[in-house]
């Protein structure tokens, strides 16, 4: 989505035009204790608005992605802003929904992340409740999301950073898969990189569209529907879910390969797409993305092939087949062995550490932005951070040393 600068929203660290609203947290011993969170001004003023608060993203990155008064265009009413407990400062994401809500989803994410609770990737729920006319919620803060990021970079990330993405980003998808869930909005906005030592770690959120496609007692799958709406995003929909097929494990898949795609193309083809109507619109995504074969999408990029080949399984697969997560891991890591890469962890955005000043001071910006894909413009480089400064992640069993015929996967260091 493009970012659109909100008018009248003054920095967070102005406590003035932040007034306190008291939120209920349970202590440790379940007596339950007040706690005061610190929201923007005008909470009251929205109406019908799911209120999101999450900011004060990694410190070298904050200012040149500017991303603290924000708004997603295509959604209006979405306020990006952080909340602290006075009591311990800890800086958290406090997400808000109005009881007068036509369609409510706060309730449905609260119980998935208490489902999918202490997996990797997933944030920790801290309390949820309600306050005044708001349901509420109150989670782990996180970092940027990867659209963030990519318009970061200049919409275009490395092969590297794609697959090592790629990586995490199956996992997480398998995550929720084993869990018996699928996720159903398969998107970059949906995906954030951690804060400090889980700074190189990738979250999935926002399981608000999330559905069960087993049944809890019999595990029986989901029956295949037709003539269902489009859940999701159009963008990245699977090519069922256009053609009003129920969606299931493969559809969620599907949908990172266009992700994936999308960070490394830059574009999709059925991007910017005109029409009179939203669903003219869709149906203009659809006849695009149908008619696009998988070797036009991704012949004459980067990995191409890999690429080609993970979405023509994904394509190929039946409503109720389990993905085999293991296989298309090992399609992205064996091209990631084949291009030299090394599992640091480090992604273009940790390249470099930028500060945005009034005014450019020398010309090295443009150049050295300009050699790693990054944005130019007023953007000064520092020195470059250590790599044993940058990687503060503990990596153990996030990518396991696992052996292949011919190929064998390093478990993750540091080393550049």
């Amino acid at each position: 989505g493009h970012l659109t600068p909100v008018k009248g929203l003054e920095s967070p660290s102005t406590s003035a035009t932040i007034p306190r609203h008291r939120i209920e947290i349970p202590s440790k011993d379940c007596r339950g204790r007040r706690a005061e969170m610190a929201l923007p001004v005008g909470l009251n003023a929205l109406d019908d608005a799911t209120i999101i608060l999450m900011a004060q993203h990694r410190p070298d990155l904050l200012d040149s992605l500017a991303i603290q008064h924000y708004l997603l265009s295509e959604l209006p009413q979405v306020h990006r802003k952080a909340g602290q407990n006075i009591h311990n400062n800890e800086e958290v994401a406090v997400k808000l929904e109005c009881f007068k809500t036509k369609h409510p989803q706060l309730h449905i994410e609260v119980r998935l992340y208490k489902i999918m609770n202490g997996g990797i990737g997933i944030p920790q729920v801290k309390w949820c409740g309600y306050e005044g006319e708001y349901n509420v919620m109150v989670m782990e803060l996180l970092g940027p999301s990867l659209e963030d990021l990519f318009n970061f970079c200049q919409r275009r990330f490395s092969l590297k950073t794609v697959l090592l993405l790629a990586d995490q980003m199956l996992s997480r998808i398998e995550y929720i898969h084993m869990h018996h869930y699928i996720h159903r909005d398969i998107k970059p906005d949906n995906f954030l990189m951690g804060l400090g030592k889980k700074g190189n770690l990738v979250y999935i959120i926002d399981f608000g569209l999330a559905k069960r496609f087993r049944d809890q007692n019999s595990h029986a799958h989901i029956p295949y529907r037709e003539n269902k709406n489009l859940t999701g995003t159009a963008r990245y929909a699977s090519v069922n879910t256009h053609r009003g097929v129920e969606q299931s494990r493969r559809d969620d898949i599907e949908s990172l390969g266009y992700v994936l795609m999308y960070f490394n193309r830059g574009t999709l083809p059925w991007q910017g797409l005109k029409a009179a109507t939203k669903r003219q619109k869709y149906d203009k995504i659809s006849e695009k993305k149908i008619s696009t074969s998988v070797e036009e999408l991704c012949n004459g990029f980067p990995g191409g092939d890999a690429f080609c080949e993970y979405l023509k399984y994904c394509r190929g697969m039946g409503f109720e087949e389990a993905p085999d997560y293991s296989h298309l891991r090992n399609l992205f890591r064996m091209l990631f062995q084949r291009q030299g890469y090394v599992y640091d962890y480090i992604f273009d955005w940790n390249l470099l550490n930028v500060i945005l000043p009034d005014k450019a001071t020398d010309g090295t910006a443009d150049s050295a932005a300009a050699s790693t894909g990054c944005a130019t413009g007023t953007v000064k480089i520092l020195p470059r951070t250590p790599t044993e400064e940058i990687v503060r992640i503990d990596l153990t069993g996030l990518i396991p040393s696992l052996s292949y015929p011919g190929i064998m996967i390093p478990p993750p260091s540091v080393r550049r």
